[in-house]
């Protein structure tokens, strides 16, 4: 007689990948990323040539600029040094190399190691290797959300060194508490700064995480704290006022906009839309109004741009991969609380601040949903697949043991 096949239920399936060896599935991870991103960087390289976004645009300016400044490169940026990291690897790529292949072959490689430490924040803060499983599958399966045009930005290498920050912030607060790990988190927290500028948003988030876990009984002396940081950014914001005279920086390019608030003219730096504020809102909580309306441009314009190099076909797959990723991952957000998922709460409170501080900080045409809000997007996307798999699950059983009763 032929043996009966045994269904495999999803509760077997969970006890099978949660039972499975973790570098077998973090190496499939990273080879099935680097395989959809090299193909994609090779696709576009044979049939629109290299093409390059906005930070690599600025990037050879920078470069260019680096050449005919020496040293003196650094005070003309004075107001901005989390851009030197950034200018001076990707100008150390290209001479070691001696062109841009290089760059391309970094950056798909950045996005591909990214995928492991995605993995290891996921099971590290839900406990599960299913869904640390499904959240990698997830990113390796939406080129659209990272670099897949092959554009060398400096969110490639931010992908990576922002994860293995958060990866390390998690080990460090729910795993270990050893002191060793709390150095190499202050390491790459130091290297992420030097990368991109909503490291500064995320190693704000970690320093109040770390103080909060170690001082949080203490109301005063995390009031102290508080006060005392408060006073440390207002006065490293006063030393940048009077300091930066380079024209590229964030302090001069909130200096020029203020300054066209002030006037009343707001204008796209893509002239595809203009608003224009009224002068006498400026100061007032009027005012408000304005700025969530140049935020409603900037998303529109977003979309309307997204996918502007690609066929309709490519379009509308990518949004067929981008939208449900979304969607889940909002429902996931709403899962956890439900179900008072602490450990997912400082994730939420992580996208929902960067969220709210690039829209008030990024209203000049650089909205961009940034990392690490969309591989934390991912994590809860995740968490939901596998909350509704398994509650789909159960309900099919139970109903199936109800008609066997009777």
């Amino acid at each position: 007689m032929k043996k009966a096949r045994e269904e495999i239920t999803l509760s077997g399936l969970v006890e099978m990948i949660e039972n499975g060896k973790e570098r077998v599935f973090l190496a499939l991870l990273f080879f099935a990323s680097l395989l959809v991103r090299a193909n994609t960087s090779w696709t576009e390289i044979k049939t629109i040539g290299i093409h390059y976004g906005g930070d690599f645009i600025r990037f050879k300016e920078w470069e260019l600029e680096l050449d005919r400044l020496g040293t003196a490169f650094f005070a003309e940026y004075n107001d901005i040094p989390y851009y030197w990291g950034f200018t001076l690897i990707l100008h150390a790529v290209k001479k070691i190399s001696g062109g841009y292949g290089a760059m391309i072959a970094v950056n798909v490689l950045a996005t591909s190691a990214a995928v492991i430490f995605l993995y290891k924040v996921a099971e590290t803060v839900t406990k599960s290797k299913t869904i640390a499983l499904l959240a990698g599958i997830e990113y390796v399966y939406c080129p659209k959300l990272m670099e897949w045009n092959n554009a060398v930005t400096s969110d490639a290498i931010a992908v990576l060194i922002g994860l293995v920050c958060f990866y390390c912030y998690y080990k460090y607060t729910r795993v270990s508490r050893k002191r060793k790990d709390l150095v190499i988190l202050g390491v790459v927290c130091l290297l992420y700064y030097f990368e991109r500028t909503t490291a500064v948003i995320t190693i704000i988030f970690i320093c109040a995480g770390l103080i909060k876990q170690k001082f949080g009984k203490n109301r005063k002396l995390m009031l102290i704290c508080g006060v005392s940081a408060l006073l440390v950014l207002a006065a490293a914001g006063l030393i940048l006022l009077k300091i930066s005279h380079g024209e590229h920086g964030v302090v001069s390019r909130i200096k020029y906009y203020i300054e066209l608030f002030e006037r009343g003219t707001i204008v796209y730096e893509t002239n595809t839309f203009v608003y224009e504020a009224d002068p006498s809102h400026f100061g007032k909580p009027i005012f408000a109004l304005d700025i969530l309306a140049i935020i409603a441009l900037r998303a529109v314009f977003f979309w309307s741009v997204a996918f502007r190099n690609d066929s309709v076909y490519e379009a509308v797959l990518g949004y067929a991969l981008f939208l449900p990723l979304v969607i889940t991952g909002f429902l996931g957000i709403i899962t956890a609380f439900r179900k008072k998922k602490r450990e997912l709460y400082s994730l939420f409170v992580f996208i929902l601040m960067t969220n709210i501080i690039q829209a008030c900080f990024e209203i000049d045409g650089g909205f961009r949903y940034r990392m690490p809000v969309l591989p934390f997007m991912i994590v809860f996307s995740a968490y939901f697949v596998y909350t509704a798999a398994r509650w789909y699950s159960e309900r099919a059983e139970n109903k199936k043991t109800g008609v066997d009763k009777k």
